[in-house]
């Protein structure tokens, strides 16, 4: 449980909008991406992952549904390094939902640690 906990406050905070989409309808500042978000559960931290004690950072870049606020799609920009915490990341990702027309896409970055904690 901490370890979701950790995850979810690492990324929370950290929601930052495409440098490629200057319309304020398309983008969204790391201040208001919480209050956009509907429904944003935590990526896992896959058993094998934690056991292997992979780590790794990665930034996933969300296409959004500007009607519904559903992702549509969703792919790593930047890897976490390891391709079993990038698809857990895109696996929880894929499931959000945003505030409808808001966004059509938002980057979201990942974090995974080892607190040291087994």
């Amino acid at each position: 449980m901490t370890r979701w906990l950790l995850l979810l406050a690492v990324i929370m905070p950290f929601w930052t909008a495409p440098a490629q989409t200057p319309a304020p309808s398309t983008g969204v500042k790391a201040s208001h991406g919480k209050a956009l978000a509907l429904y944003a559960p935590p990526p896992d931290y896959p058993v094998e992952a934690r056991e292997r004690r992979l780590t790794g950072s990665g930034i996933a870049l969300l296409q959004v549904d500007q009607k519904t606020g559903y992702v549509t799609a969703g792919r790593m920009l930047k890897s976490t390094g390891h391709v079993i915490l990038d698809n857990a990341a895109l696996t929880a990702f894929r499931r959000w939902r945003f505030k409808p027309g808001t966004l059509r896409q938002i980057q979201i970055p990942i974090h995974y640690t080892i607190n040291g904690k087994t």
